[in-house]
């Protein structure tokens, strides 16, 4: 393996490893469709199975598959552009972070028919959708990739 790809992708298999770690205990502990509260009504642990993509959008029985192609899709793409990029050390973190989270929703695709998510904050019935590791992992890596081409471009 090639240095230069080294750290990229050990931050992607450290979200994997958190992702999968997480997940395997939600699953084995939580009942699907149950919750234990951690921090009364406002944090809790749910067991929930997402097919559509970012907060529920777009659930059908074909979405998995399409959202599976896509996420497959879009990991090429960034090991592609990693490989042609002249600034590529600055993309090591948010690249490592964008391939661990997409790799994390992906095996959930395939091995569990959607994606397995479970942090669920809220008040009540007024709940953010929930999420997971690969999720948040997802976001920052976006945010700091965001940040990285506004102060340097592309």
């Amino acid at each position: 393996m090639a240095a230069r790809y080294r750290l990229m992708l050990t931050i992607m298999s450290v979200i994997l490893i958190l992702d999968r770690i997480t997940k395997h205990l939600v699953i084995k502990k939580i009942p699907f469709c149950d919750s234990i509260g951690i921090w009364g009504e406002y944090f809790q642990i749910s067991h929930i199975k997402n097919t559509g993509i970012a907060f529920g959008l777009f659930r059908t029985d074909l979405s998995n598959i399409l959202f599976s192609v896509l996420t497959a899709a879009a990991i090429v793409y960034i090991f592609y552009y990693y490989r042609i990029s002249g600034c590529y050390r600055l993309y090591k973190l948010p690249f490592g972070l964008l391939l661990g989270g997409a790799s994390g929703n992906l095996y959930d695709r395939i091995f569990h028919g959607g994606v397995i998510d479970f942090l669920d904050f809220g008040i009540g019935v007024h709940r953010f959708p929930s999420f997971n590791v690969a999720d948040s992992s997802i976001f920052t890596g976006l945010a700091i990739l965001s940040f990285i081409i506004i102060k340097y471009g592309d």
